[in-house]
C-alpha cells in the first residue's frame, strides 16, 4: 500500500509565533521539562516540530507544544502539514499515543544506557530512572520465565567433576557491561534468556588482575605512609635547635 505524503515544508519560525493548539490534551510535569532542557541543553533541536497552517497564514502546533514554550525566543524547526481541522485532530489524539504503546526490550535499552554519559544533572537523574526501569523489567521478565518454564532437575547447574570454579551472577544488564569491561570479555548473545550470558575465563588471568589492583593498592597506601614519615622527619628537623644545644631543663 502507497501512503499519502502530506508534509508540504520545513520552515524555521520564532516558537512564540506558533499558534498553541487549544485542544492539545497532553500535560507536561516538571520532572519532563526538566529532562527536555537537559537534552536540549546537551544536543539541541535535533527533531521539528507539527504544525498545520491557518487560513490567515499562522501556524498552529500539532507536536511540540513543550519544546515550543521551552525555546520561545528563538526559531526552531516546524514541519508543515497540509492537514484540515479533522485530521489535525486524528493526529493530535493518537500521535504519541501510538508512540506510548511501544513495548520496552530491557536488553536493548541496558545496552544503549551503558553506553551514555551526560553533563546535565537532570538528563543523568532520567537516565537513571531509565536504568531502574530496566531493572525491574529484568526481574519482572525473569520471574515470568521461571513460572512459566521451571528449570527442570537434570538442567539445573551440577559441580563440575574436574574443575573448581566461582560463579559470579550479574542480575542486570549494567552489572554484566561493567564487569565485562573491566575483565576484557566480549559481549556476545548466547541461548536464550533462560540461562543468560556467560563467559569463561582462565583462573590466572582473574588472578592477575585482582592482584594488580591490589598491588596498585598497597603501594598508594605505601606512599602516603612514606611521604607521612618523611614530612615527620622533617618536622623533627625544624624542631631542633639550630646548633646543636641541649634545650632540656
Amino acid at each position: 500500500m502507497k501512503y499519502k505524503d502530506r508534509i508540504v515544508g520545513l520552515r524555521r519560525v520564532r516558537a512564540s509565533d506558533l499558534v498553541r493548539n487549544p485542544k492539545n490534551w497532553r500535560r507536561h510535569p516538571s520532572q519532563q521539562k526538566q529532562a527536555l532542557r537537559g537534552i536540549l541543553s546537551e544536543i539541541g533541536f535535533a527533531d521539528a516540530v507539527i504544525a498545520r497552517e491557518l487560513p490567515d497564514g499562522r501556524l498552529e502546533l500539532i507536536d511540540g507544544h513543550m519544546r515550543a514554550d521551552e525555546a520561545l525566543d528563538q526559531e526552531i524547526p516546524v514541519l508543515v502539514v497540509d492537514l484540515n481541522d479533522d485530521e489535525a485532530q486524528k493526529l493530535l489524539a493518537v500521535l504519541d499515543s501510538i508512540t506510548g504503546l511501544a513495548e520496552t526490550d530491557p536488553d536493548a535499552l541496558g545496552t544503549l544506557l551503558a553506553t551514555i554519559e551526560a553533563d546535565d544533572a537532570e538528563l543523568r537523574h532520567m537516565l537513571a530512572v531509565l536504568g531502574e526501569m530496566v531493572d525491574k523489567l529484568e526481574n519482572k521478565q525473569r520471574a515470568k520465565e521461571d513460572k512459566e518454564q521451571p528449570v527442570k532437575p537434570e538442567m539445573e547447574l551440577l559441580p563440575h567433576e574436574h574443575y573448581d570454579y566461582v560463579i559470579v551472577l550479574a542480575r542486570t544488564t549494567r552489572q554484566w557491561n561493567r564487569l565485562a569491561d573491566l575483565l576484557g570479555i566480549e559481549t556476545r548473545k548466547i541461548g536464550s534468556r533462560k540461562f543468560g550470558i556467560g563467559r569463561g575465563i582462565e583462573a590466572s588471568r582473574l588472578i592477575a588482575l585482582l592482584e594488580g589492583a591490589r598491588s596498585s593498592s598497597h603501594g598508594n597506601a605505601s606512599d602516603c605512609s612514606a611521604e607521612s614519615e618523611k614530612g615527620g622527619e622533617h618536622e623533627a628537623d625544624s624542631n631542633a635547635p639550630p646548633d646543636g644545644t641541649d634545650l632540656r631543663e
